[in-house]
């Protein structure tokens, strides 16, 4: 049983870095936009029409993963 510790330690890693991506880092609000910057490094900006973009990308998995740790100071044990 041992031989999935690993496995499933990773996996509670991963399973917290993606719930702690889609935290909210900062809010910006100003001529008519609502833009939002997530752990993720998702930026994305609503208008007061409705209208929708998104102003980059969220980063890689791995990449999520190595800042939640640096982030959390995540440790395994």
């Amino acid at each position: 049983m041992s031989q999935y510790k690993e496995l499933i330690e990773n996996q509670k890693i991963k399973l917290k870095a993606e719930k702690w991506a889609k935290g909210i880092k900062c809010l910006e609000a100003k001529d008519g936009y609502l833009e939002r910057e997530f752990n993720s490094g998702l930026i994305d900006r609503e208008y007061q029409d409705g209208s929708y973009e998104v102003k980059q990308k969220a980063k890689p998995i791995k990449e999520i993963i190595d800042l939640f740790k640096r982030q959390t100071k995540w440790e395994l044990k």
